[in-house]
């Protein structure tokens, strides 16, 4: 009696296409088998920063109509600093800035110079000439009888920092800007550097 077998060709097929599904990425699920549970979702979430603010605009005050930036106190050493006297107050010339204290403000430095301290300093701080030479107005120097000096035009030059400062016939100090030839002379003689040219503008 012979035994007939029944053809698998449904089990082959099912094979077949679950490799061929496998190498493509695919999961084969039978009948039998749950499903594998989905990855959770991912949520992104986005929130919205704020712009910075932006920096305050610097504070403009206006003294006697000229624009001026309030400051907490003038740089130090204000009080040996050049002033003049303007509207009840004394405006201090400090590195090339007008420092004035008001009344109902406090310490301010001014944007805009004022016709008369504008004139002041020109006047002041112009270059000038004595005796034929350019000097600029000067402070008296400190302990100025400790530094080498030389008779000149009645009074008496002196040798500060390789410059010759002067005191006029009129009680003001001046610095040479151009030497003058009797103390270029007399500079050599001191032997003070005669291989160094006076200080030239």
């Amino acid at each position: 009696m012979s035994v007939m077998h029944r053809p698998r060709t449904s089990a082959a097929l099912v094979a077949v296409s679950a490799l061929l599904l496998g190498a493509a990425g695919c999961t084969v699920h039978t009948d039998d088998s749950p499903p594998p549970e989905a990855p959770p979702r991912v949520v992104h979430e986005y929130r919205t920063v704020p712009a910075p603010a932006p920096a305050p605009a610097p504070t403009v005050v206006y003294v006697y109509g000229h624009r001026a930036d309030p400051v907490n106190a003038p740089p130090a050493g204000w009080r040996g600093a050049p002033r003049v006297a303007y509207r009840g107050s004394d405006a201090y010339w400090i590195g090339g800035r007008w420092y004035y204290r008001t009344y109902d403000r406090g310490w301010v430095v001014l944007r805009d110079e004022p016709r008369e301290l504008g004139s002041w300093r020109v006047q002041t701080y112009a270059p000038q000439r004595v005796h034929g030479y350019l000097v600029d107005r000067a402070n008296r120097p400190a302990d100025v009888n400790r530094y080498p000096r030389v008779p000149y035009r009645g009074s008496y030059a002196y040798l500060i920092g390789g410059r010759w400062y002067f005191q006029t016939d009129v009680g003001m100090w001046i610095v040479f800007r151009e030497e003058p030839r009797e103390l270029e002379r007399r500079r050599i003689e001191m032997r003070r550097a005669p291989e160094y040219a006076y200080p030239r503008y």
